[in-house]
């Protein structure tokens, strides 16, 4: 392969180059891989677009074969520096042909803005504009022989998809395609002279982009004069519903060209539940246009591989039997996201350090030891492990136990700012606890020392126990040894009337009061900048943006003195508007007003631009326990029994507003006495996988499943078609996590853990969970091999059913089923 470049670029970015090159006979395939996309075409056919994502040290080639074709051209996008091409023709004889490359700077692509998250750029296209002339390519290096490695993944099955259902508003050209899609988009229509938008739109009236007061997640514009145009994107985008408007006369087609990893369904369940069944559905659904050469966080806003992917790849292989788009995903991790000695994400871009999504991924590469049995890529992964465990171990107290580490980088945890990680964090140790255990397990299977993994866990489970022991709730967990069990009134400003506002601000005055003058001290804290007026003189400004990794500033309040005079007093709050969480947080000592008036005002002047309200100021308080740390716990082994995770599952959750982040299944109220009791409750389906993982574990699938129908049943309230990032509709309504619940039903209620698959064992420990009959398959082999269960309960008993290939060694515990058993196995 040689590099090719192009003159007359920039390299700043953004810019589209085609390369074109003749062919003579006998060129059987060409080797290809572009920095960052490309399309490969061949007499106005497309023969493919890529490259597999991927960085060094695992660049990944494409190859095409070539027969019949005399001439290529290949369109490329750099979003960072020049377009440039590695390229190789290969010949029929073994031999390899250099042919002479042209190249042309694409015109017709106008600058344009980046979008959000990893998705790319917009694309800003003149469609009348002349092409330019083709000049000599510039050749370049010949890499070394392994710089660039086979592409690790089959080729992308493509497919056709056309809308739903269509219809016009106004000017508004509206396309409904039935549910979250993801590919090229083509539009053929009539125009007229100026610019035509396409919006991408997740929902016309929820989703992700409504946070930010915005319908369309992103948009393409097209101008250029009037008549017949055909356009496909040159971008991948996805979206469920397209909107076109501007410059148009009529739209005679809109399709979606969609390109993704080759799923084939082979497993399957169904129960007795109508819900749990449409679960599944969706699940399955969701994650097939979150996978194609990553494990897509979300195919729209975060086009990235997070650490969703622990959860996403279990579903993959629970439905599908994919296993080597996760052992790119863990390459991809452990040797190219590694940054000042930490691993980052998402990988391939390196972009956060993350604390605990690195020692989750170090379960995760053990659970994909356990079902694959492929050591050889653990102990190209093993140096990564050790070394990003030898920096945890710099950050350890004289207990063994891991501190302050919100300092070091985003604790995330759960996607609540209310969970508390400072000090030394419970949920965090906890995974501490489980990656070392997982070390010492995998250093076992290569034949290195784990003697001093399994000392220094089990330094932590002691530590753990003493530490975080609950004062109040005996056998349950604090939050962290050093959470300030302190109160405040709150107001979140994007809750109360008239919160929708444009403004970058909001104001908040209350009416404080004191029986002498003098001065007092005032605990505040917010999101984003803030600044407080006395009696018209401002005593203190704050410009800081917001940063989701902050935490909660709540944990962390700053503190101002504030001179009263004797009677009463009007305090102000200037409060930056911001899409983390707009919440301000205060107290003092002197008297406040139990409600106080809110109005949107500009940043920089603080002048109004909209009405007063009047608005309540409830008190807020430290959760008493958080579901989040209980299930990390579990999940890792800290829990002796199931008491502690269900005494964190109330009659209702409390809060005092519905807020973006708050679950609708909460129970809004203002009783000081409920809120002061308030539970936390697994804020994403990230944290419930572990919380549920843990229920299950310990024999609480009863609890565990009324735990999805709750949590899950707002989803399906909404009519989902994708499942959702969090329990509300204001965040991403197509995210890969949101499936979780694919894995228990397959390895929890039909009972075939996957765990040692790699060891050609079968573990079988099927829970109905109070259903009355569950069935299905479940995969337990990269080449598809499946085992089948059915399982029915009677009035006498239960029956089940088990068929596993052969080759395959049966380890069962009926015991979670109601007695007696009439068990069948066959094929062993």
């Amino acid at each position: 392969m040689r590099l090719f470049t192009s003159p007359g670029v920039s390299g700043n970015g953004n810019e589209y180059v085609t390369f074109r090159c003749g062919l003579p006979r006998g060129c059987t395939g060409i080797r290809i891989y572009a920095d960052e996309l490309y399309e490969l075409r061949s007499g106005g056919k497309i023969l493919g677009t890529g490259p597999v994502r991927s960085a060094e040290p695992l660049l990944y080639y494409d190859r095409y074969g070539l027969s019949g074709c005399r001439e290529l051209e290949v369109l490329v996008h750099a979003r960072k520096g020049a377009p440039a091409v590695w390229a190789e023709v290969e010949c029929a004889d073994g031999g390899r042909f250099e042919p002479e490359w042209f190249c042309r700077v694409e015109t017709r692509y106008l600058p344009s803005p980046d979008t959000v998250g990893c998705v790319g750029f917009c694309e800003y296209v003149r469609l009348d504009a002349p092409p330019g002339a083709f000049v000599p390519a510039i050749p370049g290096r010949v890499p070394a022989q392994d710089e660039f490695l086979p592409r690790p993944l089959p080729p992308f099955t493509e497919g056709r998809r056309e809308p739903a259902r269509a219809w016009t508003e106004g000017e508004l050209h509206w396309f409904d395609f039935g549910e979250m899609v993801s590919g090229r988009v083509e539009l053929a229509g009539r125009r007229t002279a100026g610019e035509t938008v396409v919006e991408y739109v997740e929902s016309p009236d929820s989703g992700w982009a409504h946070t930010e007061g915005r319908r369309e997640m992103y948009a393409d514009r097209l101008s250029g004069g009037g008549g017949a145009f055909f356009w496909r994107s040159f971008n991948r985008r996805a979206f469920r519903y397209l909107v076109l408007h501007g410059a148009l006369e009529g739209v005679d087609s809109a399709e979606v060209r969609t390109c993704g990893y080759p799923v084939r369904e082979t497993g399957s369940f169904t129960c007795s539940d109508p819900a749990l069944n449409r679960l599944w559905e969706v699940s399955g659904r969701t994650l097939a246009v979150c996978m194609d050469d990553l494990y897509n966080d979300c195919p729209h806003r975060d086009q990235a591989q997070w650490m969703d992917a622990f959860v996403s790849a279990r579903c993959a292989f629970a439905r599908f039997g994919t296993l080597d788009l996760t052992r790119k995903c863990l390459l991809q991790h452990g040797l190219c996201s590694y940054r000042d000695g930490r691993i980052c994400s998402p990988s391939i871009v390196s972009w956060a350090f993350f604390v605990d999504y690195a020692l989750v991924y170090i379960l995760f590469v053990k659970w994909y030891w356990q079902v694959s049995g492929d050591l050889e890529t653990v102990r190209v992964l093993w140096p990564g492990i050790e070394g990003q465990l030898e920096w945890f171990a710099g950050r350890r107290a004289a207990d063994g136990l891991l501190e302050h580490l919100d300092r070091e980088g985003f604790v995330y945890l759960d996607n609540t700012f209310e969970l508390c990680r400072s000090g030394k964090s419970a949920g965090l140790n906890a995974l501490y606890y489980g990656a070392l255990c997982a070390a010492a397990e995998l250093a076992g299977a290569l034949g290195e020392p784990d003697g001093e993994r399994r000392e220094e866990a089990a330094r932590v489970k002691r530590s753990f126990r003493s530490v975080f022991a609950h004062p109040e709730f005996p056998g349950c967990l604090r939050d962290t040894d050093s959470r300030p069990e302190q109160s405040f009134f709150m107001v979140n400003f994007s809750c109360v009337p008239g919160g929708s506002w444009t403004g970058s601000a909001a104001r908040l005055r209350v009416r404080v009061s004191s029986g002498t003058a003098g001065g007092v001290r005032l605990d505040f804290a917010a999101y984003a900048g803030c600044a407080i007026r006395l009696n018209g003189r401002e005593l203190h400004r704050d410009d800081r943006e917001p940063d989701w990794a902050k935490g909660g500033p709540m944990y962390r309040p700053d503190s101002v003195e504030l001179p009263l005079k004797a009677g009463e007093n009007l305090l102000e709050f200037i409060v930056r508007a911001n899409s983390v969480n707009w919440e301000l947080f205060f107290d003092c000592a002197a008297d406040v007003a139990a409600s106080g008036l809110v109005c949107p005002v500009e940043w920089e002047s603080a002048g109004p631009t909209g009405a007063e309200h009047e608005v309540p100021l409830p008190r807020w308080n430290p959760p008493r326990l958080s579901e989040s740390t209980h299930g990390y716990a579990g999940f890792c082994g800290l829990l002796d029994s199931a008491a502690a995770l269900t005494s964190c599952i109330p009659q209702h959750f409390y809060r005092h507003y519905a807020g973006i982040r708050v679950p609708a299944f909460s129970e809004i109220t203002a009783d000081p006495e409920k809120l002061a009791e308030w539970i936390m409750p697994c804020n994403t389906p990230w944290s419930a996988f572990f919380f549920l993982s843990a229920l299950f574990e310990l024999g609480e699938s009863r609890a565990a499943l009324d735990w999805i129908r709750m949590a899950w049943g707002i989803m399906l309230r909404g009519n989902m078609v994708n499942t959702w990032e969090e329990w509300t509709d204001r965040a991403s309504l197509c995210h890969c996590w949101g499936g979780a619940p694919a894995i228990f039903f397959q390895q929890e209620i039909l009972g075939v853990r996957q765990e040692g698959l790699g060891e050609k064992v079968i573990r079988f420990r099927p829970d109905l969970g109070g259903l009355e009959y569950a069935r299905g398959r479940v995969v337990v082999g990269e080449s598809g091999e499946f085992a089948e269960v059915e399982l029915r309960r009677g009035k006498n008993g239960t029956t089940a059913g088990l068929r596993i290939p052969a080759g395959f060694r049966l380890r069962e515990d009926l015991s979670r089923l109601p007695a007696p058993v009439d068990f069948t196995v066959i094929g062993i």
